[in-house]
């Protein structure tokens, strides 16, 4: 049987779903990254003016949104390493779906089947799995 894993994120929240053929969406991991969603003055704290003149606005959200991205990256590699799934559905917002993209591995992103460029992470757990059958390969 083809299990696949169907990963919903956006800045600041991933939850991984695994699905096997014939069988129930079933989470199995959601990894936060609150800073994702934090204004600069937030991350930056004291410093937020000195920084902001130094940078363009958002580039501490972007460098954020990087690093999280790769966080998802790792946890898929993980998963690839431990046989746990057969394919990869990745689920995102369109900015995002490019930096996870980006941050995958060859061997990781060969399992991807499927690039869904949608904000789906507030959707509960119903109403996503009445979604994820139009979005899974063939």
């Amino acid at each position: 049987m083809s299990t696949s894993w169907i990963v919903v994120a956006d800045r600041s929240r991933c939850s991984t779903y695994r699905r096997t053929q014939g069988m129930a969406l079933e989470p199995i991991e959601r990894i936060n990254h609150p800073e994702g969603r934090m204004h600069e003055h937030d991350v930056a704290g004291d410093s937020a003016h000195a920084l902001r003149a130094a940078s363009p606005k958002g580039k501490n959200n972007d460098a954020e949104a990087t690093v999280f991205a790769k966080q998802i990256a790792e946890h898929l590699r993980l998963g690839r390493d431990g046989h746990r799934f057969d394919a990869i559905v990745l689920v995102a917002e369109p900015g995002f779906l490019g930096l996870v993209n980006a941050a995958l591995d060859p061997a990781t992103r060969a399992l991807v089947r499927s690039e869904v460029p949608k904000h789906l992470t507030d959707l509960p757990l119903g109403e996503l799995s009445k979604q994820i059958p139009a979005l899974l390969p063939g």
